[in-house]
């Protein structure tokens, strides 16, 4: 048994810009809801997960090491999906598989320091950040 890292952006972002901010990044957030990424950890199968990697146990989510290059570069991400139109939160969890998130936390993204934040998130926890 892994963690998984799980994720999701608002299904009516504009399509255009999230097609374009998703391939210029190495992770995936395909659109969706919080039922969405629920579902896919409850079902355990990829379709929410944001790496491709075999496991997410050494992705720096929840590490305390807000200088990872990984949480660098979901900054750059976030912030792209904040500029596109119509884009209104990011749904982000590190969970352990064939287990359910403890909890739910809703943050700001202006109220965070993206790495910060990411390095020092809980697992088993499902975040949603705000973008506006």
């Amino acid at each position: 048994m892994c963690y998984i890292l799980y994720g999701a952006v608002n299904k009516e972002i504009d399509k255009n810009n999230y097609e374009q901010i998703s391939s210029s990044s190495e992770f995936s957030f395909r659109m969706g809801t919080k039922h969405d990424v629920k579902m896919c950890i409850q079902n355990d199968n990829c379709d929410y997960r944001i790496t491709d990697w075999v496991c997410d146990c050494e992705f720096p989510f929840g590490t305390n090491n807000p200088h990872a290059k990984e949480l660098k570069e979901l900054e750059k991400l976030f912030n792209a999906f904040q500029q596109a139109k119509n884009s209104k939160y990011i749904y982000i969890c590190k969970t352990w598989e064939d287990s359910k998130n403890k909890s739910e936390e809703v943050v700001n993204i202006s109220d965070i320091d993206i790495p910060d934040f990411l390095a020092n998130a809980k697992v088993n926890y499902l975040y949603q950040i705000n973008l506006i």
